[in-house]
């Protein structure tokens, strides 16, 4: 089931338990009103029918009450003619739903006077009050004569006998029907108008829902995340369609970068390996070469071979998406001059080290990638025999040198993957290194710049975070 109509039957079902609700407490209010009506007109006519004279001369049947010698009882409803018995008549009984029934007993419980075809039930109670002679009432209770159910009463009268008032709920209980059948058909209009808005709601609510589940759909069938999804509103759904658009977004973000990585990566393998395999070629005829051309050859393999390790060393890392060393206090000052030591060792180049002793919760190795990926950057551009400079500050590192400088508009592009600028095509190299020190730069809680010197040269580096300034050293 959908959850449009789990909401739709839900918001009908809570409906219906309030219809319901309000329908049984509201037939209970207006049946016990009708009831207390009955009640209140059986005890006041037997409270006048107990105080009334008796009538001087009987009419009728001896031992029988005509509906003619009601009349003489003040306060009652007028009565059906003389003669006419209720019974004769065409419908309901129109005394039985209208009229008071009156019956009278003597001092020993027995019926003196009733009315013409009906007699009221007698019980101990009853004859308890007849013979006592002195004013008193029962409490009003239900009876059943023949098919119908009346509500009466025994009243006792002053000197020996008492009288008893009774009125059929038979009009009462035909109200109260059609009250019940009125209020289960709202009852039902009720739930089914419910059922009806709670789904619309819901689906007014589901729309964008449902519009995020057919994208997920394609994305997980076609494996392309390039799906737009137009949501409007602030509610939680919105929230949610945005959220799911801007994954979408990324993921396709990530899909392009990880298509540009193989295509720059396929392009910049191709150029060492096409080396390498001319000088597999050559290999064929090394008896023929002369010892200075194997040496140069030899040589040039092993470059190349070199540069493709480094190479994909470099491509691993950035595919992994950063390096998976813990963070520890780290003493930057010493991993920035030993791998000045090594890299002047390396190329012979004269490295000026200025540092502070700076220690900051990072990863080792990563920083001394960075550094030593900064130091080999300065070599390549600068061929000049001027020294390089190498300064640690308390939130930086920054390597400079005396080369030609960083062409205007490339100074943030040289952080890009594979990105090499025209003038530096010729320069050996694999385009990751400073992409390199960026990521970690911004492992770290910085990130990797790059400006220009004068007169001439280039500052390279990056920023750092959590440093605690140590001291200070030349």
């Amino acid at each position: 089931m959908s959850i449009r109509w789990k909401f739709a039957l839900t918001l009908a079902g809570l409906a219906a338990l309030a219809a319901i609700a309000a329908s049984a407490l509201g037939y209970a209010q207006t049946r016990s009103q009708l009831l207390g009506q009955v009640d209140a007109s059986v005890s006041s006519g037997a409270q006048r029918a107990a105080q009334a004279p008796a009538p001087q001369a009987p009419v009728g049947d001896a031992g029988s009450l005509r509906l003619g010698d009601l009349r003489s009882i003040p306060g009652l409803p007028p009565q059906p003619d003389d003669g006419e018995h209720p019974r004769d008549r065409r419908g309901p009984a129109p005394m039985l739903d209208r009229a008071l029934i009156v019956q009278k007993l003597s001092s020993a419980g027995g019926v003196t006077r009733a009315a013409v075809g009906i007699r009221l039930p007698v019980n101990a109670n009853d004859r308890a009050i007849a013979a006592a002679g002195i004013p008193g009432q029962a409490p009003i209770r239900s009876e059943t004569i023949g098919d119908e159910t009346v509500r009466m009463t025994t009243a006792g009268v002053p000197g020996g006998g008492a009288v008893q008032v009774a009125r059929s709920v038979s009009e009462t209980n035909s109200i109260l029907a059609g009250l019940r059948n009125k209020l289960a058909l709202l009852t039902l209009a009720i739930m089914g108008l419910a059922g009806l808005a709670g789904l619309l709601i819901a689906r007014r609510a589901t729309r964008s829902l449902e519009s995020l589940t057919e994208s997920a759909e394609r994305v997980a069938g076609t494996g392309l995340p390039e799906e737009s999804i137009a949501v409007d509103g602030n509610d939680e759904i919105g929230r949610l369609g945005r959220a799911f658009s801007q994954m979408l977004a990324s993921l396709a973000e990530s899909r392009e970068q990880q298509q540009r990585l193989i295509q720059d990566a396929g392009h910049e393998l191709r150029t060492p390996l096409t080396s390498m395999t001319t000088n597999l070629a050559v290999l064929d005829r090394l008896d023929q070469l002369q010892p200075e051309d194997r040496a140069m050859l030899l040589a040039d393999l092993k470059s190349e071979t070199g540069e493709m390790a480094a190479l994909v060393n470099e491509l691993v890392e950035l595919s992994a998406g950063g390096s998976d060393e813990p963070y520890r206090p780290t003493d930057v000052e010493r991993i920035v001059r030993r791998t000045a030591e090594r890299a002047s060792r390396r190329t012979g180049r004269q490295i000026n080290v200025t540092a502070e002793a700076v220690t900051i919760d990072g990863q080792a190795r990563s920083i001394e990638r960075a550094v030593s990926n900064l130091l080999d950057n300065a070599g390549k551009f600068d061929q000049s025999t001027a020294p390089i400079e190498l300064t640690l500050t308390a939130d930086s590192v920054e390597v400079s040198d005396s080369g030609p400088g960083i062409p205007v508009g490339e100074e943030e592009r040289i952080f890009e993957r594979f990105h090499r600028s025209v003038e530096a095509r010729n320069v050996p190299g694999s385009g990751l290194g400073l992409s390199i020190v960026s990521d970690i730069a911004a492992r770290h809680g910085g990130r990797a710049y790059a400006l220009n010197r004068s007169p001439g040269g280039a500052t390279v580096g990056f920023s750092f975070t959590q440093a605690s300034r140590t001291g200070h050293t030349d």
